[in-house]
């Protein structure tokens, strides 16, 4: 009897943990199924990843300013027109090297397109080279329409029908031209629409502009995306920035920002705060408490109004202008890259090659003639205050309100990461039950055999 049970347990565990391996396999290659590829359908263009996994990637960026978006001279010669030195890749590397994770570049089309928006060839393939030095280093590198507001005419778009039609046919004819040029580019490169899109010269220039100015934006927001999406390829799922009137940082105008019906949006906005300190040449020098509340209030709005609801939002251009207050610059830059990190937007700090001077517009952090930084330490405390989202971890907080879910995630991927175990739990119980059957089985079968033997 001993010997029957011993070979029946035996027989037992080896049908259990064979068919134990085989479900382990099963369900490693069902899980696997469930995820989605790593790559996407358009070649090396991760499809899978949101815009707002794409916004919290960037980290940390870095603003090529007052050179290829310089609109006097002519030509490629407008590169240079503003007094900064032909770009080179070794510029890049050097910005890398510090620890940016984002190259935002600056482009004025405007000067280089005929009134159709037909874009100067030999200036496109000059403003690729450029992107390449950044992309082919694999940073993020945002690529926009900057100093371009005498081109769509945002004033003239209020006041006339026909001038907003043209404006709306010239930015579609512009952006189709460079998303031609960029299509094979992978989920790295961004596309912003505009930059600081206003009605220059006007009462609200810089307040927030008028409802029908803003509707205006709207529109050509809209007429911008739906052609970058209608040249197909990586470009049906490239993230694309767009800002409202002048890329505010105002909170009602914020509010009333309109988006297209696309999942791949984010939110562009400029936001040299608090203005005392970072933007107003006479103003305060010291980083206080005041200021410090200030940006808990903004970085707050910029939650409720967008992160919250799922919409991703980049700090496109922020910095305090120099005003010989190293220290004070630099605990205003960890605070304010932190206090945006904790909602997941990255930062872009403006460089315009101007930091040996004291005053207005001295944002420069880098010295592009002679490859050093002017403020190491600055440059140094905002890569540091950026460690913010590697510290951070991918799973969502139950109890934080601001930690909602991406709304464009496939909601089969958890039904069907749910049926896994309970798929391989019914098999187990039934494989486990089957084997109890076969026990007994076997023991009324020697219970019989021996009853066999007495009567005999």
């Amino acid at each position: 009897m001993k010997k029957l049970l011993l070979r029946v347990l035996t027989l037992a565990l080896s049908v259990y943990f064979g068919f134990g391996c085989c479900l382990t396999a099963f369900a490693e290659n069902a899980r696997s199924a469930a995820q989605p590829s790593p790559q996407g359908v358009t070649g090396d263009f991760d499809t899978a990843k949101t815009a707002m996994q794409i916004a919290s990637e960037m980290q940390i960026g870095w603003n090529l300013g007052n050179t290829l978006d310089a609109t006097d001279g002519s030509g490629t010669d407008c590169e240079t027109a503003w007094g900064n030195p032909k770009t080179t890749e070794q510029m890049i590397l050097d910005v890398k090297a510090m620890g940016f994770h984002t190259i935002r570049i600056p482009v004025s089309w405007g000067v280089h397109a005929d009134a159709e928006g037909n874009v100067d060839p030999v200036w496109m393939a000059r403003v690729k080279e450029v992107v390449d030095y950044a992309y082919q280093n694999d940073l993020y590198v945002i690529l926009n329409s900057h100093h371009d507001n005498s081109f769509y005419d945002v004033g003239g778009c209020v006041s006339q029908a026909e001038t907003f039609a043209a404006s709306k046919r010239k930015m579609a004819a512009l952006w189709t031209q460079i998303a031609e040029t960029f299509k094979d580019y992978d989920e790295r490169l961004v596309f912003e629409t505009m930059n600081e899109p206003r009605t220059a010269g006007s009462e609200k220039e810089w307040t927030g502009g008028t409802k029908r100015e803003r509707e205006i934006i709207y529109g050509l927001n809209c007429a911008i995306v739906e052609a970058i999406r209608a040249t197909g390829g990586n470009n049906a799922y490239r993230s694309i920035m767009m800002p409202t009137y002048a890329a505010t940082s105002m909170s009602g105008v914020l509010r009333d920002m309109q988006l297209p019906d696309d999942d791949r949006i984010i939110v562009s906005v400029h936001a040299y705060l608090p203005y005392a300190f970072a933007m107003d040449a006479n103003g305060s020098s010291e980083f206080t408490a005041k200021d410090q509340k200030e940006l808990d209030t903004f970085f707050t709005d910029l939650n409720r109004i967008f992160i919250r609801k799922g919409i991703p939002v980049v700090i496109g251009e922020f910095g305090a202008t120099n005003k010989g207050n190293t220290d004070a610059r630099r605990a205003w830059a960890e605070y304010y890259i932190k206090g945006a990190g904790q909602y997941g937007i990255p930062c872009v700090v403006w460089d315009n090659n101007i930091g040996t001077n004291t005053g207005a517009e001295c944002f420069g952090l880098y010295d592009r003639q002679s490859g050093n930084w002017v403020f190491p330490e600055l440059a140094e405390s905002m890569v540091k205050a950026a460690g913010i989202f590697a510290d951070s971890t991918d799973a969502a907080d139950p109890t934080d309100p601001t930690d909602v879910a991406d709304p464009s995630a496939p909601a089969e991927q958890t039904t069907e990461n749910t049926r896994q175990p309970i798929l391989v739990v019914s098999i187990t119980a039934i494989l486990l039950t089957a084997l109890a059957i076969l026990i007994g089985i076997c023991i009324r079968a020697k219970r019989k055999r021996q009853k066999n033997v007495t009567s005999r």
